[in-house]
């Protein structure tokens, strides 16, 4: 499959220490990207890269892994 990245957003160095691999994102309906961080929390980013909402938790994890 062949794509074009149409967007693309660097974590924090904040959020990128102690984070586990494999975490998840969703496109919300505002057109803002939900991003779940294991061991970190949950997070909503805007299409600008602002951090619009957090949920900081380190219990948060990906469901099934």
């Amino acid at each position: 499959m062949l794509g074009e990245i149409v967007w693309k957003y660097e974590l924090p160095d904040v959020l990128k220490r102690y984070t586990n691999p494999g975490f998840d994102a969703e496109l919300l309906p505002n057109n803002n990207i939900l991003m779940e961080l294991p061991g970190k929390g949950v997070y909503e980013i805007s299409r600008k890269g602002e951090i619009v909402w957090s949920y900081a938790d380190s219990k948060v994890s990906v469901p099934g892994a």
